[in-house]
């Protein structure tokens, strides 16, 4: 093995993950804000209609990851990508409607969004090793962040100037294209485990054993609460938005964030090598617990700006080496072979979980005044907090 991407499925893989990535992350956070404004700045139907597609996500991965484990990843990964496409395209159909069907399309996104997701996570743990993990993982970091540092300001000046009267239809049908040549990308050979039963109960008490696995996954699951979804692409673009910043200007703001994750990506890989992932991880989370404590005495749009900055330089110093060792972890155990798609559900569940909790949270903690902006930062810097030791904690070199 080496740190190489040198598998051409693997590359093929990459282009794949990091078009649907693209499409998806602005896509998301368009949608959530489009709701937000829709709704007289309803946050509780924003964060309804993330618990529901979160929900039906978390359902469906685990009720047919079986089918993953032996067959039909590209048949299936193609049902997904082309399900998203046509997705968008009913978005673009709807519209001022979508408002009245969010549950359903909220639900439609979960199931597609299992699809895709059960069969990628199988076939990067396939594809990728030890050795070239980091490498792939940080790649893809960077240039799905390129990505994004890019469109938002290309899809909000087709919307600003309204070509050929079609401003939304153009931007949406960007995304419809993304979608289509993921799937195009998509088709790899993989070779599938045989001989091998799907056992979920079986690989649960194997995980169990392992206070290393426990640990991970534990990390892995604050990690998503606090610093991802929720916070990064619905609760800084809403609160933006909510002090009156124009869309155009919003979106500009989102692409200058992007801009300050690929700086932090050079920087990382400048300076951090394996060996300092945990020290990395752990002076950044104290760093964002002291930029939150300046929350308590500012409130202001200015430090809302200047926190997002903070926030986006010191991303990927957590992200990378959270998901390169949940990865190396698991594949340093010796009968990791046996269970390695039943991992991905167990692995899931408190991940998708604590997601969906920070939704409920937000729901009903968040009303964008003072307090409720403090309690929210408060609980989510504790979390990161808590999960920096867990990644201190962990020994990689577990049997």
């Amino acid at each position: 093995m080496n740190n190489k991407l040198t598998d051409l499925r693997l590359k093929k893989l990459l282009v794949s993950n990091i078009l649907l990535r693209s499409a998806n992350i602005i896509a998301h956070i368009f949608l959530n804000i489009y709701l937000f404004k829709a709704t007289n700045n309803d946050i509780k139907l924003v964060s309804i209609f993330n618990i529901i597609f979160l929900s039906s996500h978390l359902l469906f991965f685990t009720l047919f990851a079986k089918i993953v484990k032996f067959s039909y990843r590209n048949l299936l990964q193609t049902i997904s990508l082309l399900g998203f496409a046509f997705m968008y395209l009913i978005l673009i159909l709807l519209w001022e409607e979508i408002v009245k069907y969010y549950t359903i399309f909220a639900f439609w996104a979960g199931i597609f969004s299992w699809i895709y997701w059960i069969v990628y996570d199988n076939s990067e743990f396939d594809l990728t090793n030890i050795e070239n993990r980091s490498n792939y993982e940080g790649l893809k970091k960077s240039l799905v962040t390129l990505w994004i540092s890019i469109i938002p300001s290309i899809i909000w000046t087709i919307i600003w100037y309204n070509f050929l009267w079609l401003g939304y239809e153009i931007s949406f049908s960007i995304w419809i294209i993304l979608f289509l040549l993921s799937a195009y990308f998509w088709i790899i050979k993989i070779d599938y485990q045989k001989n091998e039963k799907y056992s979920l109960k079986k690989a649960i008490k194997k995980v169990l054993k392992s206070k290393n696995l426990i640990k991970i996954n534990l990390n892995f699951a604050l990690f998503w609460f606090s610093l991802s979804i929720p916070i990064i692409q619905i609760i800084l673009p809403l609160l933006l938005f909510n002090y009156w910043v124009k869309e155009a200007k919003l979106w500009y703001l989102i692409s200058f964030f992007s801009i300050l994750t690929i700086v932090s990506s050079y920087l990382f890989w400048k300076f951090i090598n394996y060996k300092k992932y945990k020290i990395a991880y752990f002076l950044s989370s104290i760093f964002y617990v002291l930029s939150v404590f300046v929350l308590f005495f500012n409130t202001s749009y200015s430090y809302i700006v200047i926190f997002s900055s903070i926030l986006n330089l010191l991303y990927n110093f957590v992200y990378i080496p959270q998901l390169v060792y949940s990865a190396n972890i698991f594949q340093n155990i010796k009968w990791h072979e046996k269970i390695k798609s039943e991992y991905m559900v167990i692995r899931e569940w408190p991940l998708t979980l604590w997601r969906i909790l920070a939704f409920v949270c937000i729901f009903f903690i968040w009303d964008f005044d003072v307090f409720s902006i403090k309690i929210f930062f408060w609980i989510m810097a504790f979390i990161i907090f808590i999960s920096s030791i867990l990644f201190v904690s962990m020994d990689l070199e577990e049997k």
